[in-house]
């Protein structure tokens, strides 16, 4: 069987196969290096073989020259490169530090010399090159970036470095999601991935796990155009490269701090009569190594870091309470709920000066302001596993394991007593396989799992008479009594993901297709009011056992003071086909069509429980269909003017993929 009818049995299996999905994970993770080897004449020279060697590892990858004297190296990891052509009869004239970046297309022209005119080795260094044979609109940022720009110096440097970028702003508060307005687009069409691995929550638009800046080797920001193996949104796709060891011995020791002497006092605490910062220590450090298991064949690289920031928890406006002597006459009174007063003595400290009064029961009872400025904290520990082996020039695997774990408090109750512990901690492993069947076809393989487990329960503290401590808010005093109105609450989620890529190059033609599975199990528990919210207009209504001046609300989905999940999990697949036809050697088209599918979410499905409030011809209530046909083609162009390779225009257009539910 030749090479074409294969290629139309591949497609016609996938096609068959795929029940593919609407979010997908992004495959490329490498770059790859393309150009023309010519001869002293300037006559291109075929059947020519051409081989990089990282300079780091002493990797190697090789291919031969078409008939057009023309070469492609696919999935080269990123690093710098010494690239060279070999023919017999001629020298080769190696070029030194060519860099392949993340999702590039590096245009590298090669030349040979007459053997008998060359008796010693030149080699030539790289100047700058353009991608010249994608229409996709990307970023690139190395990690000298991160760790030396201050606008990256934080957790999250990824995502604040991209805002250098052309095309790429704030998201000025709209929406929900993380990270900046790719092409005017909101922070929920942004996608993140760690190598190609899915690093998406799907409960909340965000990035799961973390990688310290220290760990990052490289990121990209894709913006517009990008191929058909990435999916997801129509936002920016974020994609990072863990960094690896070398055939050198190297380590890091850092260390970013910050604290309340290098603060100013803030506004709203100096109008509570504070004249000294509150506490604030940001102490981040950590430590990097990495280097040679054995030379040129298997390398490793770790990082560690710990982020503790203690900080004081200040209210966000000034609250009142009563007085010492408040207390007293309050006691005194009659026809007041001997419970409410002693839930409020408990937990509210008198004021020490009144400024005002407030009536309860026809008597004035003196308030001031009350000092809420507690202790707090949010502890982060992030770790980085990377392992590499070049098994053979055939067989290439790559190990990462990502650790991200928060230990913090939730103080929007407002009052420390009612502070909960809000922890998460999020995993991340991968594991890939790079088969080369022959020097124009590869394989890329992948198999990822990951799992956060983000919960945050209740404090146990109980309401007398009630299994829980409602929210109750106290409008004329502006205090608020009782835990966060919305917890208990959390999600915890386990993707599973599998993922197979073939790039096959023929002539012309760079050939890629691709399948993704996702099995995606999820369950959350979020739901408003969960122990009851109570608004009293007056702190009087509330003493005397009134009724509150807004309803009270307590909707179910958990109950007491733990979180209780509900599923809502689902399947997503993709498939994809993409062409890169080089028309000419500064012309090439980005021709691809991508199909996907993903099943309707557990909790979803339950719509057809609400059945019994159908009203025939208005509304009905049925379990959502997912839909079948969700196409969507790519087409682009990258065409360099001239033969110098200094200007490099792009275009395109592609269709994203609408999820919608028949019913």
């Amino acid at each position: 069987m030749n090479f074409a009818s294969a290629t139309r049995s591949i497609l016609a299996a996938i096609a068959l196969f795929c029940f593919a999905t609407a979010i997908v994970l992004a495959q490329s993770v490498d770059g790859t290096v393309t150009g023309r080897v010519n001869d002293p004449s300037g006559a291109v020279v075929a059947s020519a073989t051409v081989t990089a060697t990282s300079e780091a590892t002493g990797a190697r990858y090789t291919t031969t020259t078409t008939a057009a004297g023309e070469y492609r190296l696919d999935h080269v990891a990123i690093g710098v490169y010494e690239v060279k052509a070999d023919k017999t009869g001629f020298a080769a004239l190696p070029v030194s530090k060519v860099v392949v970046d993340l999702n590039r297309v590096v245009t590298q022209n090669l030349g040979l010399a007459l053997a008998s005119a060359t008796t010693s080795t030149v080699t030539v260094e790289a100047g700058t090159s353009l991608d010249e044979a994608t229409s996709q609109l990307q970023s690139n940022y190395e990690s000298i970036q991160l760790v030396n720009i201050p606008t990256a110096a934080s957790g999250n440097g990824v995502i604040n470095l991209s805002l250098l970028g052309a095309g790429v702003g704030s998201s000025g508060g709209l929406g929900v999601g993380i990270g900046p307005a790719v092409g005017g687009q909101r922070p929920t069409g942004n996608r993140f991935f760690v190598e190609g691995a899915d690093n998406n929550s799907y409960f909340s638009p965000s990035p799961l796990a973390c990688v310290p800046n220290e760990a990052v080797a490289e990121f990209t920001l894709l913006q517009n155009n990008f191929g058909p193996e990435f999916g997801g949104g129509p936002g920016g796709i974020f994609n990072t490269v863990v960094k690896t060891g070398g055939n050198q011995f190297h380590g890091s020791l850092y260390e970013y701090n910050q604290n309340r002497m290098l603060t100013a006092i803030d506004a709203s605490v100096a109008r509570q009569g504070i004249t000294t910062a509150p506490r604030y220590d940001n102490n981040r450090f950590g430590g990097t190594v990495g280097g040679p298991i054995l030379k040129n064949k298997l390398f490793f690289f770790g990082n560690y870091e710990y982020s503790p920031v203690g900080f004081a928890s200040v209210a966000p406006q000034v609250v009142n309470a009563p007085t010492a002597s408040g207390y007293q006459i309050l006691g005194s009174l009659p026809g007041l709920s001997k419970t409410n007063l002693g839930v409020l003595q408990q937990y509210v400290q008198p004021a020490s000066l009144p400024t005002s009064t407030i009536t309860v029961a026809g008597t004035a009872i003196p308030v001031g302001p009350i000092s809420i400025i507690a202790p707090s904290y949010a502890n982060q520990k992030r770790a980085v596993a990377s392992i590499d082996w070049d098994a053979s020039s055939q067989d290439r695997l790559r190990g990462r394991y990502l650790f991200s774990g928060f230990r913090g408090l939730d103080t929007t109750g407002g009052l420390p007593a009612f502070f909960v512990a809000q922890p998460s901690d999020t995993n991340l492993i991968s594991l890939s396989e790079y088969h080369a069947f022959s020097p124009a076809m590869l394989n890329d393989f992948r198999v990822t799992y990951s799992r956060v487990n983000a919960r945050e329960d209740a404090s146990n503290l109980k309401y007398p008479g009630l299994d829980a401590f409602p929210t109750l808010a106290f409008v004329d005093v502006k205090l608020t009594l009782g835990p966060n109105p919305s917890v208990p609450s959390g999600t915890v989620q386990g993707d599973f993901n599998a993922s197979d890529m073939l790039t096959r190059t023929m002539g012309k033609h760079a050939l890629k297709v691709g399948y993704d599975f996702h099995d995606i199990i999820l369950t959350t528990s979020f739901v408003s009011n969960p122990r009851g919210s109570y608004v009293y207009s007056t702190l009087g209504t509330y003493l005397q056992d009134l009724s509150p001046d807004v309803s009270g609300s307590r909707f179910l989905g958990t109950t007491g003071s733990v979180v209780a999940g509900m599923p809502a999990g689902f399947l997503q697949n993709a498939a994809y086909v993409n062409d890169d036809y080089r028309v000419r050697p500064n012309l090439t088209l980005n021709l691809g069509v991508r199909y996907e599918y993903v099943t309707v979410p557990v909790l979803s499905r339950m719509q057809q429980f609400s059945a019994l409030a159908n009203v025939p011809g208005v509304i009905s209530f049925n379990e959502p269909q997912p839909t079948k046909n969700d196409w969507s083609p790519r087409l682009g162009f990258a065409y360099s003017p001239g033969t110098s390779g200094a200007w490099s225009i792009r275009g395109g257009g592609l269709r994203h993929a609408v999820r919608q539910y028949r019913r």
